[in-house]
């Protein structure tokens, strides 16, 4: 018997519209884009475990990446109302 299985990294978009915030980089008017990175363990295929999640925030001015903090970005991933600000991010 063989098993096919395989470990890999995963980059997800979350769900969020805000409001145009200043962004924190260069100042200009802006939009959010969150992301959800995680290791995946694969077994035939399927996901069966996953570990390692982080959450960025990407500005659509200058596509700055700032790491948000993991309580906003579970919060995000439940699929709640967050506004994201400079006080969410790390």
């Amino acid at each position: 018997m063989f098993f096919i299985m395989g470990i890999y990294d995963r980059i997800k978009e979350l769900n969020y519209h805000g409001d145009m915030e200043v962004c924190p980089r260069c100042g200009r008017y802006c939009s959010y884009k969150v992301f959800m990175t995680y290791m995946c363990l694969s077994l035939f295929f399927i996901p069966v475990l996953k570990w390692g999640r982080k959450y960025y925030v990407e500005t659509s001015c200058c596509k700055g990446m700032t790491q948000l903090k993991d309580e906003t970005g579970k919060r995000l991933q439940r699929g709640e109302k967050v506004n994201v600000t400079k006080a969410d991010m790390n």
